[in-house]
């Protein structure tokens, strides 16, 4: 979801915007909130929306301190911060931070999986 309001949605808004535009989404278990310029204020995990009092904001319930990775970040990094904080994803964003893109847990270790048994070929 893109808007520049998203961070003063209410919870009740945001699923109105999620049934919208989730089912073009790659990772539903969180929301990134962004501003206008697509860079990122925080994140909402979807049992916390779904556990949230209706009426409150995103603002309100999204966490801020929020791990990113770059572009440039090197897959040995991504794989230790999975493993280090058990996200189930982690966004990828720019200098700004504008978001780029997300990574899934799921898909970094399939891709470990696949280097390691490429690395018992040779």
């Amino acid at each position: 979801m893109n808007d520049s309001n998203m961070p003063s949605r209410t919870i009740t808004e945001a699923f109105s915007r999620f049934r919208q535009y989730g089912p073009k989404c790659v990772v539903t278990m969180y929301i990134y909130v962004v501003n206008a310029g697509r860079h990122v204020r925080g994140v909402v995990d979807i049992n916390e929306r779904l556990q949230a009092n209706p009426t409150r904001r995103l603002e309100e319930i999204m966490t801020r301190g929020l791990v990113v990775v770059s572009p440039d970040t090197k897959w040995p990094r991504v794989l230790e911060l999975f493993r280090k904080y058990r996200f189930r994803a982690i966004p990828v964003v720019d200098d700004s931070r504008k978001i780029l893109g997300v990574i899934r847990e799921k898909d970094a270790f399939v891709l470990e999986d696949e280097e390691e048994r490429s690395k018992r070929r040779l």
